[in-house]
């Protein structure tokens, strides 16, 4: 397979990482209180809140490193091109980058909650990492059973690391209980905190590009003939990178779809 050049890869990491904050942080999927602070936010219906917890987890999985020459995930590969930060200007990479630590810190973030386990009658204080739950419940909204072997295995790991064996297949039972308590509580609570964390990713990206945009955009020459272009940068050469280069650029031209918010505190003190 053809290789990338660095600023290729950051072309298609990017445009990657805003498709995917669009899928999950939008109007159709969320409803956003009024106001820009202390705001909540709650998914418009059931099915939106099993998609975005199958379009989080994805992006915390592992890429194709054949595309992107790295392992890894999504936001690992976002954090890579923030540090190279090719369209760097001013510094203006600094709050992409702090936009990408902050919600890996808080993915990474152990918390510790109670759950009932009634299918194999246990109640454990189950300590593990936000990202596992997302993990976990999003895959389980995603597949049926006889997919769900590996996560299966992980919750018996974790249930291990809490003190509690299990067999796997006890541990494929009690994936429903657990679905039920992080996917059907945990989630809802914390979905304020992940729509601006994400949000604010979303918003980092447009900043850091601005100018960028600025320089490539060639404006339309007459009235007649309403089509506008891009100049491509030094390295961008392959067409595929240079068609998703066309798109990023229109996503700045665009503009991010949610204004910026701040969640209320209220839905940031627990888990």
């Amino acid at each position: 397979m053809e290789t990338l050049s660095d600023i290729e890869r950051e072309v298609v990491v990017l445009q990657a990482v805003v498709e995917s904050i669009q899928s999950m942080v939008n109007n159709e999927m969320m409803e956003f209180g009024a106001g820009d602070t202390e705001i909540q936010v709650i998914f418009t219906s059931l099915a939106q809140r099993a998609l975005f917890n199958v379009l989080l987890a994805d992006f915390l999985e592992r890429v194709d490193p054949a595309l992107l020459g790295m392992e890894g995930s999504l936001l690992d590969a976002l954090e890579a091109s923030a540090a190279t930060a090719s369209f760097d200007k001013g510094d203006s990479s600094k709050r992409l980058q702090a936009a990408a630590a902050t919600l890996r810190a808080w993915l990474d973030e152990q918390i510790e909650v109670e759950v009932w386990f009634p299918s194999i009658e246990k109640n454990v204080d189950l300590k593990l990492q936000r990202r596992d739950f997302v993990s976990i419940c999003g895959n389980i909204s995603k597949h049926n059973v006889s997919r769900l072997t590996g996560k299966a295995k992980a919750l018996q790991r974790l249930l291990k690391a809490n003190g509690v064996s299990v067999s796997w297949t006890d541990a494929l039972r009690a994936l429903d209980d657990f679905h039920g308590r992080f996917h059907d509580d945990i989630l809802i609570y914390h979905t304020t905190t992940l729509a601006e964390l994400l949000n604010n990713v979303r918003w980092a990206i447009h900043e850091y590009l601005k100018t960028e945009y600025d320089r490539s955009y060639k404006a339309p020459e007459s009235e007649d003939d309403p089509r506008y272009t891009f100049t491509y940068p030094v390295g961008v050469s392959n067409e595929y990178a240079q068609a998703r280069y066309w798109d990023l650029m229109n996503s700045v031209r665009g503009k991010p779809w949610i204004r910026r918010f701040t969640g209320s505190r209220y839905l940031k003190g627990r888990y």
